[in-house]
């Protein structure tokens, strides 16, 4: 019952997103799901499962499926003893998105490890409730793996965002205006990259390319210095009706 009835909530997907789900365990209250072969729980000796109006106590080998209330399920209990094992030829270890709810929070490849070995074994967190296992045949967009999430349980998982890549990574080539207020008496401008000095040319005044030197910089001279050579100091100061580029490669 319960895989028809969680699979049902897999229909408010798009088409193009169920096409990519190839196996789908909803572990409420069976071991039935979608995918190859049956699945294997294997735990020695008895335990007490809080099951819907009071404790029940399962015998060896026999899945734990708990709730905390009369109408909540939380799913089946993992803890040692005790392993749980789907077929190997449901490839739930490739490199392709695996979801899953560890005591209902959402998770999901590769924000977090993929928890199942090569030989479909369960080899993730103990003790937990496990719930909606999803397996897709592709790695899945983050906008794709919340979708799935919030079809099954009302709640997504807070994927962290790619870090941001630096503005243009070392050896780059910029060409810039640099910042600054051009208005006849401002000499102080700044770049948006530490140069490469070897490599700095700075235009203005439509004279071609500055002199660079190290003090003191004269008309049609400037220096660099300041945080990672940025700062650049012009001996003249330049205004708005001159052009002005600064061409470099990034340090």
């Amino acid at each position: 019952m319960d895989l028809f009835w969680t699979d049902c909530r897999l229909l408010s997907l798009s088409p193009s997103l169920r096409a990519k789900i190839k196996f789908y365990a909803p572990l409420i209250d069976s071991l039935n799901y979608l995918g190859i072969d049956p699945a294997t729980y294997v735990r020695a000796g008895t335990y007490n499962a809080q099951y819907r109006g009071g404790v029940k106590t399962v015998g060896a080998n026999v899945p734990p499926f708990e709730w905390n209330t009369d109408v909540n399920p939380v799913g089946l209990y993992l803890a040692s003893p005790g392993d749980l094992y789907f077929s190997a030829w449901n490839g739930l270890q490739d490199a392709n998105t695996v979801i899953w709810f560890e005591n209902a929070v959402p998770k999901s490849t590769p924000t977090n490890t993929n928890p199942f070995d090569s030989n479909g074994k369960w080899t993730g967190n103990k003790p937990i409730h496990l719930t909606h296992i999803v397996k897709a045949n592709a790695v899945l967009a983050n906008s794709e793996i919340v979708q799935i999430q919030n079809a099954l349980a009302g709640v997504s998982e807070s994927i962290p965002a790619p870090p941001a890549p630096p503005v243009n990574p070392s050896g780059s080539f910029v060409t810039e205006t640099p910042s600054g207020v051009r208005n006849g008496s401002n000499v102080t401008f700044t770049l948006s990259q530490a140069p490469d000095l070897n490599s700095l040319l700075v235009f203005c005044f439509g004279v071609g390319a500055l002199e660079r030197v190290g003090s003191s910089p004269g008309n049609l001279e400037f220096t660099a210095g300041g945080t990672g050579n940025q700062t650049l100091t012009l001996g003249l100061a330049p205004t708005t009706g001159y052009p002005f580029l600064a061409s470099y490669v990034v340090a």
